[in-house]
């Protein structure tokens, strides 16, 4: 009865600690979103981002996974013959792992402190792949642990399936990221189109420098998009016309 109470609350705050986990890298996608936002916007939305990361880590993912590893050990001394088995040995692997990307969350919510609202120094497209780490060990333990003995009689199926899920989930953030960057990239011709054709009919004073501006943004698209070198080309004939 007790180990069966155990384990209950083990899954639970396994449930806790994952959902912790999932949306705090979430957070930092949000805040690495913020880059191309106008600096009062950008501003307010770190530091909320920063906040919301701080409290995720400290009252939910932390304690739900402390738990859930207490929980763990204790269902270890209650049957030691687990540590007699295969396919828990792969599982503690796996939570090496775990230790690892928890870890590496935890060194960004540090660093996301200590920062002060400026650039995370990280590539957008890696954060979001570094989004789905936990969703692989969370695919990986669950099997093992349902599967049992299964997991290390049918291992080169499993694994291929595995490497299939990977490369689609992969492939579907990349996708998804190109899509948005493209999205980004016809925006900013648009805006550009729109603020020409506001030149040719009524020049202020002002235009110059908005225009400017306007294309030191598109510039700093170039990571995003082949626009770049038509915004730098434009940029250099405005500047020696006006």
């Amino acid at each position: 009865m007790l180990y069966t109470v155990i384990k209950a609350l083990h899954i639970i705050f396994m449930v806790s600690y994952f959902a912790g986990i999932f949306y705090l890298v979430r957070i930092f996608v949000y805040y690495k979103d913020t880059d191309e936002f106008p600096e009062e916007k950008k501003k307010i939305l770190r530091e909320q981002y920063t906040f919301m990361a701080r409290r995720l880590w400290n009252i939910i993912t932390v304690p739900a996974g402390i738990i859930m590893a207490v929980c763990g050990l204790v269902m270890i001394f209650l049957n030691p013959g687990l540590m007699k088995m295969g396919w828990f040995h792969m599982k503690l692997t796996f939570l090496i792992g775990l230790a690892a990307y928890h870890y590496w969350c935890w060194k960004k919510v540090l660093q996301l402190k200590n920062i002060n609202g400026n650039i995370l120094p990280i590539a957008n497209i890696k954060l979001r792949q570094a989004n789905e780490i936990a969703t692989f060990i969370l695919f990986l333990v669950v099997f093992t642990v349902i599967l049992k003995s299964m997991v290390i009689e049918y291992w080169w199926q499993l694994i291929t399936g595995f490497f299939v899920l990977v490369f689609l989930i992969m492939m579907t953030v990349k996708l998804v990221n190109k899509n948005k960057k493209t999205n980004n990239c016809g925006a900013g011709a648009c805006i550009l189109t729109c603020s020409l054709l506001h030149f040719t009919k009524n020049y202020d004073c002002n235009f110059k420098e908005r225009t400017l501006e306007l294309l030191r943004k598109l510039e700093r698209m170039g990571d995003y998009c082949s626009f770049q070198s038509d915004c730098h080309s434009f940029s250099v004939l405005f500047r020696q016309r006006f």
